[in-house]
């Protein structure tokens, strides 16, 4: 993969783990206050599905993902409440992890997504408070029927 393509994929991965967690970070214009702690536990326990993958995965996403939990946990832009605290878990677990990431080809086709959107982010919430939460993300750089 070459190094601007490996660059866009690690923004894109930040930006959707950010999305994600976002949501809670300290109240302003820009980042507006839903929750105090959006996980009633912690560690909040991640699968990364890198088996079931399209044909133009990249065995390098995974580690980008791991280096955009690593930045949360770290600090993150400084507008969290909270600090998020990560378990990657394996394919044994993945039913019961927190946040499932998988890619997948063509994200327009597979979710119905809007021509330009890289990922998609699908919480599933209880009493304000998040279960569980889906992030698909689309391999490499498709456009519309075809490879760039």
């Amino acid at each position: 993969m070459s190094e601007k393509k490996h660059d866009v994929a690690i923004v894109i991965i930040t930006f959707l783990v950010l999305i994600s967690i976002s949501q809670f970070a300290s109240a302003s214009a820009e980042y507006p206050k839903l929750l105090d702690v959006p996980w009633d536990h912690s560690p909040i326990t991640v699968f990364i599905d890198d088996v079931d993958v399209p044909p133009h995965y990249s065995p390098t996403y995974r580690t980008q993902v791991e280096s955009a939990l690593l930045y949360w946990e770290n600090g993150g832009n400084g507008k969290l409440d909270f600090t998020p605290d990560f378990e990657i878990v394996d394919t044994d677990d993945a039913d019961d992890a927190d946040i499932r990431i998988m890619w997948v080809e063509n994200i327009e086709e597979v979710i119905g997504a809007k021509e330009g959107v890289a990922g998609f982010w699908s919480s599933y919430e209880v009493n304000g408070v998040y279960l569980r939460g889906d992030i698909v993300l689309e391999v490499g750089n498709y456009q519309g029927n075809a490879w760039r």
